[in-house]
């Protein structure tokens, strides 16, 4: 593989979960918006802001 194969996929890979935390993130947020009674109802966890998984490391 090329070097400029190799920058290539990482640079894809990072991208990729860019994407996916920030479709995470959007989910989240709309779930979110819902009233009480129907997150419960469709079983979404709880979204205290201790409890959210952390963004700081998401490239890895």
């Amino acid at each position: 593989m090329s070097d400029t194969n190799a920058v290539l996929v990482v640079f894809e890979s990072a991208l990729s979960r860019w994407r996916g935390m920030r479709e995470a993130v959007r989910t989240r947020r709309i779930v979110s918006s819902l009233p009480e009674h129907i997150r419960k109802d469709i079983g979404w966890r709880d979204t205290a802001p201790d409890r959210m998984p952390s963004r700081a490391n998401w490239w890895l």
